[in-house]
């Protein structure tokens, strides 16, 4: 959790050095690399904010009871703390319950970042469409725990045009800056144009630059539109 702290305070800092840079009437490099960093540091602290607040709800009795019904208010009361995007519960076989939607018709034991979550470790890295909602996503997930033995897992899908659009008000971007966030495996998570999301890398612009998120390791960029 301090670390989490840190995060927001690093951004915080940040954004307040960017929002006092003009970015339509000084396009320095000092300004881009300021706001990458800026935006770097928000992306970061609100994927790393889910994965903590969800490995605290998966230590309750309530979530580690394994009935949906027992578990459903605390999932409920989640809103203030994470970024938007449904709550879900995974049962071992696959099947699972959503908040505001009970459980689904879906299983998702095919899903790359399943059997990583069941054997017992947190997961944030998959981007997906939600099979329950249609939304493009990150999947953040930890494991639930009873008598030592993996029971399920708790996650939520982070909706990546909400959290583009999220990030692209708290950095105050003008119409002619264009920012986005390029994982590992070259796939677009965020972009400020979130056609593109789920695309592959776009081609650098000329007047760019970028920054690495480390909880994430996305490669965040941020430039203007030539």
């Amino acid at each position: 959790m301090k670390k989490t702290i840190g995060i927001v305070g690093l951004c915080l800092v940040l954004l307040g050095v960017v929002s006092s840079c003009s970015y339509k009437d000084n396009r320095s490099e000092f300004d881009l690399r300021m706001g990458a960093a800026g935006a770097a540091a928000l992306t970061d602290s609100y994927i790393e904010n889910c994965v903590n607040t969800l490995e605290i709800m998966a230590i309750t009795d309530e979530v580690r009871s394994g009935d949906w019904e027992t578990m459903l208010p605390i999932l409920t009361k989640a809103d203030d703390v994470m970024v938007p995007g449904p709550r879900w519960f995974s049962l071992p076989d696959g099947s699972y319950y959503v908040v505001g939607m009970g459980k689904t018709d879906k299983n998702i034991s095919d899903r790359a970042y399943f059997p990583v979550v069941m054997s017992g470790s947190n997961t944030y890295s998959e981007l997906v469409v939600s099979r329950s909602t249609g939304e493009k996503a990150l999947v953040t997930a930890v494991p639930v725990f009873k008598d030592e033995k993996v029971i399920g897992a708790l996650g939520v899908s982070v909706f990546l045009e909400d959290l583009s659009n999220t990030i692209s008000e708290q950095l105050s971007l003008s119409d002619d800056i264009v920012f986005y966030a390029v994982t590992g495996a070259n796939q677009v998570a965020l972009h400020t144009d979130t056609q593109m999301i789920l695309g592959e890398k776009p081609e650098p612009m000329e007047n760019s630059v970028s920054h690495l998120a480390p909880f994430t390791g996305w490669q965040i960029t941020l430039g203007y539109n030539n």
